[in-house]
């Protein structure tokens, strides 16, 4: 007896599947996740640009503020009367951030920057507490406060940025996807 299904064709006998159909469902589910690396792809490439977006006028910022630092040194210098080892090393985190070639190495250095700038600051306080009443020095401590001040609402947006897409980026499918075509994630600031 020949089992037949009118919409299908006839039903093979011990319900072995054809060479045809295998290939059809291979080729469809080849295309369903080519489909969905696509839209991975273009989703994590939606996040790094929203990254990138919230990055640009906070390094303004950041160079702005970056730029004082250069003054600050020779006043460290003038008070303290030698080299002080924080103030080297701000000065050289500072040199790295204008330096830096890639996004990631500038984010990195504008971290280990704001720290020494905090080190430094918390070192002469407790060290040379009269460097505070300085006139010059509090012009520059001033100045750094404001610019902080002005980035609080950048550095929000950007890490608000880095967050969605690294948990974007860290989420099935979309991590093997940035694995493959090389999404590292994001910084924090």
């Amino acid at each position: 007896m020949d089992v037949h299904n009118s919409t299908f064709g006839p039903i093979p006998k011990g319900g072995s599947m054809g060479k045809s159909t295998f290939l059809a469902i291979l080729i469809f589910v080849a295309l369903v996740l080519a489909g969905v690396c696509i839209v991975k792809y273009n989703g994590l490439g939606g996040y790094d640009e929203k990254v990138t977006d919230a990055w640009t006028p906070l390094g303004g910022q950041l160079k702005k503020r970056y730029a004082s630092v250069p003054r600050l040194m020779p006043e460290v210098h003038i008070y303290v009367g030698h080299e002080f080892p924080e103030a080297k090393a701000l000065d050289q985190t500072v040199k790295e951030f204008n330096t830096a070639t890639t996004f990631d190495e500038q984010v990195e250095a504008a971290n280990d920057t704001e720290e020494g700038i905090q080190k430094l600051g918390q070192v002469l306080g407790e060290r040379y507490p009269g460097i505070i009443s300085q006139h010059q020095f509090q012009v520059l401590a001033e100045l750094m406060k404001g610019t902080g001040d002005a980035m609080s609402a950048p550095i929000k947006r950007y890490n608000l940025a880095s967050r969605e897409y690294n948990s974007y980026a860290r989420s099935f499918p979309a991590n093997v996807v940035a694995l493959i075509f090389g999404f590292p994630g994001s910084f924090f600031f």
